[in-house]
C-alpha cells in the first residue's frame, strides 16, 4: 500500500488526466462544425463526467492532507498533447477517432493508478471512475464504427 504522499501524487495524475480529457472534448466540440448535433451533444456530455471525477479526486486528496498540484489544477492539455493537430480532419469520423484515442489515454492513466497499490477505498473509487470512463470510450468507439461520412 502507498503512503499518503504517493497516494496524493497518484490522484493528482488522475486529476490531470481528467483535465486533459475536458480540454480534448472542448476542442472536439469547437472543431465539430460539420458534425451532427446529436454527436456534438454526446461529446459535450463527456465534460461533466471528468468534472465529477475531479471533484471526487480532489476531496480524497484533501482528506489525505494533500493539495492539488499546479499541473493537476491547470485544466491545460498534458496527455492529450497538441490537441488541435489530433483533429486533423474535421469530419465526424476523424473527430470520433481522435476522441477514442484520448479515451484510451484516460484508460491508461487509470490503469497505471490501479497498479500503484492504492488502499482499498481509493482503489474502489479509481475502479469505479475507470469503469464509467470505459463506458464513454465504448460509446465513442461504437459511434465512430457506425459513422459513415459523406
Amino acid at each position: 500500500m502507498q503512503n499518503q504522499a504517493e497516494a496524493v501524487d497518484t490522484l493528482n495524475k488522475l486529476v490531470k488526466a481528467n483535465n486533459d480529457r475536458i480540454a480534448g472534448y472542448k476542442q472536439a466540440v469547437t472543431d465539430s462544425k460539420d458534425v451532427p448535433q446529436s454527436i456534438v451533444q454526446m461529446l459535450e456530455a463527456r465534460i461533466p463526467e471528468s468534472d465529477k471525477n475531479n471533484d471526487e479526486l480532489a476531496g480524497k486528496i484533501i482528506q489525505l492532507g494533500g493539495q492539488l498540484t499546479e499541473d493537476a489544477d491547470d485544466r491545460e492539455p498534458g496527455t492529450w498533447l497538441n490537441i488541435r493537430s489530433a483533429f486533423s480532419g474535421k469530419d465526424t469520423k476523424s473527430i470520433l477517432s481522435a476522441c477514442e484515442r484520448y479515451e484510451d489515454a484516460a484508460q491508461d492513466a487509470y490503469e497505471s493508478a490501479l497498479s500503484d497499490h492504492l488502499g482499498p477505498d481509493l482503489k474502489q473509487m479509481v475502479m469505479s471512475q475507470k469503469s464509467k470512463l470505459k463506458m464513454a470510450h465504448d460509446m465513442i468507439k461504437k459511434q465512430r464504427d457506425t459513422t459513415v461520412d459523406k
